[in-house]
């Protein structure tokens, strides 16, 4: 008898385990504080003018933070780099960035124009964390490459790897887990930032709303970053039902004066923006 009370007592113990770890705790909503401006591709590469070589530092003062695009060396050292290929110079030929070193970078710079460069992520973080002044950056992880950026094959996966790797140690190292934003489309990515840090995740959608919220929501991102007016439009009543499941918004790109009022009204969390 004494063997069936214990053998009942730890069916009854496995069941409510079971049904408390599988029900859904009711996601905490987020509470509306005011849309922040990100200042969108906050940088401009290769130059030789200290205004544009600053412009992301001046996009910092002007913006509540700033956006910009990131790219990977042969040396896992990420890059501020937006375009599909780095323009050819004298023996150096039209290529991917993910294809070159840091010296080969560094060269193509300085054939160009001795005063050129190109703009490391080290470099502006260091500068924000000595800042200190509470302003942010959202991290647009490149995943679509031109047919030349052939180094990684079919195992396109290992450069996701490497790169989310790299974005966490350099966040940690200069203490910004608590002002960083990363936004890709890639689910693969997201979660390897994601199970490593407290960095903020972002699901980036092309126009399907609700696919994004329902991914962002399954995968426990922090919200989405949705190309606004792009293939469908969103309500004040879209994001307030997103804010009720617990998720951030991000509307990109957004210009005009006219549009961001419009835009603002909407209670997004923040609006990437050219102005």
């Amino acid at each position: 008898m004494p063997f069936i009370n214990k053998y009942i007592t730890l069916t009854i113990v496995s069941f409510c385990c079971v049904f408390y770890s599988c029900r859904k705790s009711k996601p905490t909503a987020i509470v509306y504080e005011g849309t922040k401006f990100i200042a969108h591709h906050a940088y401009l590469a290769p130059s030789d003018s200290l205004s544009l070589l600053n412009f992301y530092s001046n996009a910092f003062i002007t913006h509540d933070g700033i956006e910009v695009d990131l790219q990977m060396s042969q040396d896992r050292t990420i890059w501020l780099f937006h375009d599909n290929t780095m323009p050819a110079c004298g023996s150096i030929n039209d290529e991917c960035l993910i294809t070159k070193t840091d010296a080969q970078i560094e060269a193509l710079a300085k054939c160009q124009h001795d005063g050129y460069h190109y703009t490391k992520l080290e470099d502006v973080l260091a500068k924000m964390e000595k800042d200190n002044d509470g302003k942010l950056i959202s991290l647009d992880i490149k995943t679509w490459f031109d047919s030349k950026c052939s180094v990684y094959g079919n195992n396109i996966l290992a450069y996701y790897h490497n790169v989310a790797i790299a974005i966490v140690a350099i966040v940690k190292k200069h203490n910004l887990e608590n002002r960083v934003m990363v936004e890709s489309e890639i689910s693969y990515l997201l979660g390897k930032i994601k199970r490593r840090s407290s960095i903020e995740c972002y699901l980036s959608t092309f126009g399907d709303y609700k696919e994004g919220v329902r991914k962002a929501l399954k995968f426990g991102y922090t919200g989405i970053s949705f190309q606004y007016l792009y293939k469908e439009q969103i309500d004040k009543n879209d994001i307030e039902d997103l804010h009720q499941k617990g998720l951030k918004i991000q509307l990109w790109v957004v210009d005009g004066d006219s549009l961001i009022n419009i835009a603002k009204g909407l209670q997004p969390d923040c609006i990437q923006t050219d102005n």
